[in-house]
């Protein structure tokens, strides 16, 4: 008797975030963080002076200015020093605008001195302008070491003299019971029911009849960055094509390894990396086209100005673009551009959305990523979000939001979370495209793969994660650096 097998399969792909994950009610920690009361609450950070705005105000009947700045790291601060729990976590959210000039570069921090010194913690990251309002985001864990001498949370920037603008701040306290929230948004995200009908030849349905099924690709991206030196261990690429379904280079098609001197490139190790993904069914992301730290391109590259420069630029894209058109699903275009901005600097800012716009013309198929270092780790969203909207407004495709995930400890789901939803609001799939989190306890660093997973499994925004790399003994940042 012959048997047929009918399957109805759905896949949910990750769309937008509409809200954020936790929805419960936030604590506030700040007083007034809307100024209505004036300077009341807040103190001067800097000899500043402090002023109720209402004329420029985002919300209710005034702001503060901060006026009389003679140093970038002057602003406006809150001391809260007993009102943070140890251990918890919270989220950041405040609005800031320039009072005159041009764009420039805002932050939001914690300073704590407890029984390990002082230190300065970053809680939002961003440029502001004098022409509008701009919101600030950040999550972090408070993790005090012994006796708590003063904790004061505060707004700092732009460059002296000009007067700084703050309104509608916020720190609220983040719920840790983070983790059914999300079993519940895997169940719906990730999964759907699955009817399986076994029919003979004649079209009789068949009862109790033995059944498997095996999964062989996922919806999800899964994957790892991969290294030449090790794709001649058998039981590297054994695992390697067993474990993964995606895998990065992590070398081997940067401009530096490919064209060390002028003159032809070399891609004898990227291509051999792309025949063994393609022969085992392993979708590619492209890492990186450029590279806008000055140091990671090539030397003969970097003393390059004006015409020269774009010229190499240029031949580059058109060198490695094409090669892989079709084999890499993702290109990161240019590489790190918050902090760096070697080519930015020389010809312009308007160049990094050429990049985007160049890359496009040369493989119109490929999705096209900036990616970043300390986007999860730290509290960078709001300049990746910032990026993404500026170039769309030069012209330029942005498809994706590359979030490095390199953790140097055991990070809280709640955090993850509330990074990733800040990351959401700009309406592109997010890939954890670097993660490890080499602590030296196997314990802490699988809790800490657990928490990743998990969080970015569950929300709606992530397509996919790569570890970068997972080998011990293969590692730049030591055995403690492996994922697995």
């Amino acid at each position: 008797m012959k048997h047929a097998l009918t399957t109805t399969i759905i896949t949910l792909l990750a769309g937008a975030l509409v809200g954020d994950c936790d929805a419960q009610a936030p604590v506030q920690v700040l007083e007034d963080g809307g100024f209505e009361a004036g300077a009341v609450d807040w103190v001067p950070v800097g000899p500043v002076t402090l002023d109720s705005d209402p004329l420029v105000v985002h919300e209710g009947c005034c702001a503060m200015r901060v006026g009389n700045r003679t140093s970038s790291w002057n602003g406006v601060g809150q001391f809260v020093t007993d009102r943070l729990v140890p251990g918890r976590s919270y989220a950041v959210s405040g609005w800031v605008r320039l009072g005159s000039g041009g764009p420039d570069e805002v932050t939001i921090k914690y300073r704590k001195i407890d029984e390990s010194g002082t230190d300065w913690i970053l809680l939002g990251q961003g440029t502001a302008r004098s022409d509008e309002w701009r919101e600030f985001l950040g999550a972090f864990t408070y993790r005090p070491v012994g006796e708590v001498e003063s904790l004061r949370f505060y707004v700092q920037g732009p460059a002296a003299g000009v007067d700084l603008l703050v309104d509608s701040m916020s720190v609220t306290e983040l719920d840790p019971g983070w983790r059914p929230a999300a079993d519940a948004r895997i169940q719906a995200l990730r999964t759907r029911p699955v009817t399986v009908e076994l029919i003979d030849a004649d079209g009789c349905r068949l009862e109790d009849v033995p059944l498997s099924v095996v999964q062989e690709r996922n919806a999800f991206g899964f994957g790892t960055a991969i290294n030449r030196n090790h794709m001649d261990n058998p039981l590297y690429t054994a695992f390697v094509a067993e474990h993964f379904q995606w895998a990065v280079m992590e070398n081997a098609v940067k401009w530096r390894q490919n064209q060390a001197a002028p003159g032809p490139a070399d891609y004898a190790d990227a291509d051999a990396m792309a025949a063994f993904c393609l022969a085992n069914d392993l979708r590619l992301r492209g890492h990186c086209v450029w590279w806008a730290n000055q140091l990671r391109a090539p030397d003969w590259v970097q003393p390059l100005v004006g015409i020269e420069l774009r010229e190499a630029m240029e031949q580059r894209a058109a060198s490695v673009v094409p090669r892989y058109s079709g084999v890499f699903e993702h290109w990161d275009v240019n590489n790190e551009m918050i902090t760096n901005r070697f080519f930015a600097d020389r010809l312009g800012p308007g160049v990094r959305a050429e990049m985007f716009q160049q890359v496009r013309s040369l493989d119109p198929g490929v999705k096209l990523f900036v990616n970043d270092f300390s986007i999860l780790t730290s509290n960078r969203q709001t300049a990746m979000l910032q990026q993404v909207a500026d170039l769309v407004a030069g012209g330029a495709e942005v498809d994706g939001i590359g979030a490095q995930g390199h953790f140097p400890e055991a990070p809280e789901g709640e955090v993850v979370l509330r990074r990733l939803d800040h990351l959401a609001r700009a309406g592109r799939p997010v890939w954890i495209t670097e993660f490890d989190c080499p602590v030296v306890d196997e314990t802490a660093r699988a809790d800490a793969l657990e928490t990743v997973f998990r969080s970015a499994f569950s929300h709606p925004a992530v397509e996919g994660i790569l570890l970068w790399g997972f080998w011990a003994g293969a590692r730049a940042r030591g055995a403690a650096g492996w994922a697995l």
